[in-house]
């Protein structure tokens, strides 16, 4: 078999790969709809990453130092000074690593909403 077919070989197992996951993941996002709360919580899962993507100037999937600042003193959602600002990333970023991973924003965004309704709610 030649380097060519063995390529087109390799991508066709990849692609296969991809469209399973797609598949899984559109399968998953169907199961959490049905669950009560489900579609609100992917409205709010859309909306985050929405904003990630808007901090992450590089586009490379995580955000540094300064492109958290930046978009933290935009959205006002970590705190209204430069050391809330800091101290959410610190909290974030996980590994130490001075990059905060989508993951881990996701989370933590959902967290603190969670809390802002518990204490709406209270």
């Amino acid at each position: 078999m030649s380097n060519l077919n063995k390529n087109e070989e390799m991508i066709k197992k990849e692609l296969a790969q991809v469209q399973a996951r797609n598949k899984n993941l559109q399968r998953q996002m169907k199961l959490i709809e049905k669950m009560p709360g489900g579609a609100s919580y992917l409205k709010r899962v859309d909306r985050l990453m929405k904003i990630f993507k808007k901090m992450d100037k590089d586009k490379d999937g995580k955000l540094n130092k300064e492109e958290f600042e930046n978009g933290a003193q935009e959205l006002g959602f970590f705190g209204e000074t430069k050391e809330e600002h800091m101290d959410a990333f610190k909290e974030l970023d996980k590994n130490g690593d001075d990059l905060v991973e989508w993951e881990d924003f996701r989370d933590y965004c959902l967290r603190k909403m969670d809390n802002q309704n518990k204490k709406q709610n209270d």
